[in-house]
């Protein structure tokens, strides 16, 4: 299948074929940006291949997404390549990560490569002589939902490119919004599930809205909120025209960097110094080190404080993670170990209550009322 003939097919017209045939192969779509391979199955999409170059994406993805460490992936790249195995598989073997979760994210990648070649002009497709290898960390994708969303995006796309800057546009919550949402003096609570939003307001909307801070570029948010980035550019167009968001910079840096070598050193360099310093001193005045030992001790509690506080912030966010997937009230915090949010120990030792006033919120009972 070779885009030669006076009229060559389009990739939309591709995939319909593909799939009212119920074909079996490997579809070659070649672009500016390298080759994607897509793998038929019974006319269904069971694996997406990237462009040779580009060293495990789906690796970026969870970083950005806040899933799972950038050492991590990289430790499970170097097993991988040692032994032999994919490192999808590494991650789920070292519990870095739950195979839910990694499954969604493999699945949001695969949506990302596709759905931008449909308003592609000059691809190349032909369908290549080779046996479909079906990977088993991407659920089978339907080809109907692709076309659907693939012919929205290519009407919607321009439009959406003038309203949002880019994909490292930052923007906050308007504060004037806030305001007028709540009266002066009563309680914010978490405005996205307060029934004075917008009841128009899709879920794709409110979970943008929840993970957008002043920080995260969009496409941490996207990745964040397990959207693809073009319902991403859907929901902060919907959040703008109604002056819930703002934009803060249209070239923000992203928050998730892996570390620089240079940083490194010179971290290294001067705790060396500082060291030598302590050492000179202890040797000249003890009195000096006992009194910089008194003081680690204050800092002890405080680090012990805010710890319990960075524990109880994530439990907090899984737990509106899962109000998220049901609209409703979680019973308990189980769900959210399922997907790989919070530990097991963390789950048993928070309860979820929900009330109109205060929203939803975790607590410690050992903590008392």
């Amino acid at each position: 299948m070779s885009q030669q003939d006076k009229k060559p097919m389009t990739f939309a017209g591709i995939l319909k074929l593909m799939y009212a045939k119920k074909k079996t192969g490997v579809l070659s779509v070649k672009t500016s940006d390298g080759e994607n391979r897509l793998h038929f199955d019974d006319g269904k999409i069971v694996a997406v291949e990237t462009p040779e170059g580009k060293e495990w994406p789906i690796g970026d993805f969870l970083v950005d997404g806040g899933t799972v460490s950038r050492a991590r992936v990289m430790r499970a790249l170097r097993i991988a390549r040692k032994k032999d195995r994919s490192p999808e598989q590494v991650l789920v073997e070292k519990k870095y990560v739950s195979a839910d979760v990694l499954r969604k994210f493999v699945d949001l990648h695969a949506r990302e490569m596709v759905l931008p070649l449909f308003g592609l002009v000059g691809i190349r497709v032909s369908l290549l002589n080779e046996q479909p290898k079906p990977n088993p960390w991407m659920p089978p994708i339907p080809v109907p939902f692709l076309l659907k969303e693939g012919e929205r995006r290519t009407r919607e796309w321009p439009a959406l490119q003038k309203r949002i800057p880019s994909v490292r546009a930052v923007y906050e919550k308007d504060r004037a919004f806030l305001d007028q949402l709540f009266r002066e003096g009563e309680e914010e609570g978490n405005p996205l599930f307060s029934d004075k939003v917008d009841p128009d307001l899709g879920a794709h909307e409110r979970v943008v809205y929840y993970y957008v801070d002043g920080k995260r570029p969009l496409r941490q948010v996207a990745r964040t909120a397990g959207l693809d980035m073009f319902s991403t550019y859907r929901a902060m167009y919907t959040l703008q025209k109604k002056y819930m968001v703002k934009l803060v910079t249209a070239e923000g840096e992203d928050t998730r960097k892996p570390s620089k070598i240079v940083p490194i050193l010179m971290q290294l360099f001067w705790s060396l110094v500082i060291v030598a310093v302590i050492v000179g001193l202890g040797v000249n005045r003890p009195g000096l080190i006992k009194l910089l030992v008194s003081e680690r001790s204050v800092d002890v509690a405080v680090f012990h404080q805010a710890r319990q506080e960075s524990i109880h912030n994530r439990v907090q966010d899984a737990a509106q993670v899962l109000y998220m997937q049901n609209m409703s009230c979680p019973e308990s915090l189980k769900g959210a170990v399922d997907l790989g949010l919070i530990a097991e120990a963390e789950a048993r030792r928070f309860i979820v209550l929900c009330d109109a006033r205060w929203g939803i919120r975790v607590v410690d009972p050992d903590d008392g009322p």
